[in-house]
Formats: C-alpha cells, sequence, structure tokens
C-alpha cells in the first residue's frame, strides 16, 4: 500500500555563505508525519497547483517559518523575516479544500485556514490583554466536548505557546475546540470538512523531547491526519 503524501508549505530563508534565496522547512514537522506514515512534500513549483493537489493526499500549513542570518541583508534582498508565499499558499489551501483533502494547519497555519474562510485576525493581542502566548509559554486548555481535540488529549491538558496573534471572527464553517484559560482559541476544526488547525505547536509536543515535557503526545492527532490522507487516496 502506497502511503500517503503530505504537501508542508515552507518559509523563505536566505543562504548563510552565498546570500541568496532559499526555502526552509522546520524537520519537526517531517518527522511528525514521517512517523505517522506519511511522505513529506515541499511545493517549490509554483505554477504546479493542479499537479500538486492530483499528487497530494493531504496538505500541511506550518507555523510561520524564515531564517535570515545576516539581518541587515532582509531589506536590500526584500526578504521579510517570516515570510511565505501568501498567494501561493492560498491557492494550495483551496485547490485543496475543494477537493475534500484533509487540510491541517498549525500556527501560522491555523490563522491561515481561519482568513480563507472567511475569519480574521487580532494582530499583537498583547498589547490589548497583556497575556503572554509568544515565547515559549506553557499553559493549560481546554477541549471542546466531543471535538477531535477531546478524543485525543481528553478535557483539559498542557500545551505550549508561541503566537503574538490571535483568531478574532470565526470563518465560515469552522468551530473553536480548545481555549486557553483566558478564552483565546487555541483549535478549530471544520463542522463538515477534514480541516483542522491548532493555533500551538503539535510537532513539539512529541519524540524524545517534547515540548513542554509534560505535555500529552500529538502522535494520535498526526495518526489521524494522516489516516483521513489514507482514506482519501483509497475512497
Amino acid at each position: 500500500m502506497i502511503k500517503p503524501i503530505i504537501l508542508i508549505m515552507w518559509g523563505s530563508c536566505l543562504d548563510n555563505a552565498f546570500s541568496a534565496h532559499g526555502n526552509m522547512l522546520s524537520k519537526s514537522y517531517v518527522a511528525a508525519i514521517t512517523a505517522a506514515g506519511g511522505i513529506p512534500l515541499m511545493p517549490l513549483a509554483q505554477n504546479n497547483i493542479e499537479d500538486y493537489v492530483k499528487l497530494a493526499d493531504g496538505i500541511l500549513l506550518p507555523g510561520g517559518m524564515g531564517y535570515v542570518p545576516r539581518p541587515e541583508l532582509a531589506n536590500s534582498l526584500k526578504l521579510e523575516r517570516y515570510s511565505r508565499q501568501s498567494d501561493f499558499e492560498s491557492e494550495l489551501y483551496q485547490a485543496f479544500r475543494k477537493t475534500g483533502k484533509p487540510i491541517l494547519g498549525i500556527c501560522a497555519g491555523c490563522q491561515k485556514i481561519n482568513c480563507e474562510e472567511g475569519g480574521d485576525l487580532i494582530l499583537d493581542f498583547r498589547k490589548e490583554t497583556g497575556i503572554e502566548h509568544h515565547l515559549g509559554t506553557t499553559h493549560e486548555v481546554t477541549c471542546t466536548e466531543g471535538s477531535l481535540m477531546a478524543q485525543i488529549y481528553g478535557e483539559k491538558t498542557v500545551i505550549n505557546s508561541y503566537h503574538g496573534f490571535k483568531l478574532d471572527k470565526l470563518g465560515e464553517g469552522l468551530t473553536i475546540t480548545m481555549f486557553s484559560p483566558e478564552g483565546i482559541p487555541e483549535a478549530i476544526e471544520h463542522v463538515g470538512l477534514p480541516i483542522v488547525g491548532t493555533q500551538w505547536h503539535p510537532e513539539r509536543t512529541r519524540g524524545d523531547f517534547p515540548n513542554p515535557p509534560e505535555a500529552k503526545s500529538s502522535d494520535q492527532l498526526f495518526s489521524w491526519f494522516i489516516e483521513r490522507c489514507r482514506q482519501q487516496r483509497y475512497k
């Protein structure tokens, strides 16, 4: 049986030696997809949307990624620190959504899902609330009864937190299935499509060195995603 192929969006970077543009992807996402039984694939050619949709069984939109080893070059080379091709990512999202293939969004990917479904964000909510979720904090969350998050993590669990934006108006068809103690959304699920987003980083709560150490492993979340992709391939 062929393993499901999972498209994973990339971020921009600068090559440290040659100051040239490059593409990057955290190995944590690759490890999580591979461990769950999937084959990761980066969509590097932006004019091949239809081919990617035919080839892949699902798509993972990861957290914000970007690497500039020499920040003074960022402006001159027009490379933002946390940049990726937003229009390209939107086209991929809508193409996969149209086919009903599973979509998993993490951190910035979760925000992307909400915006693509007609929702919006509050930028730097720390200024309004004084609540810090950006610098690798750890906090408890409550999962909505009957949700995928509750099935995997139970009523309450502990997660990491690395986000400065938060979901505001919720996109159509989405429901919030995980909340911080302050009521900040930490996970969303689509009511009719296999689309799930986590504002936190489940790829970091698995493996030999989970962050935080007391967090429940997220292997089951990635296994659910890969299984849904496998069902899509053979249905």
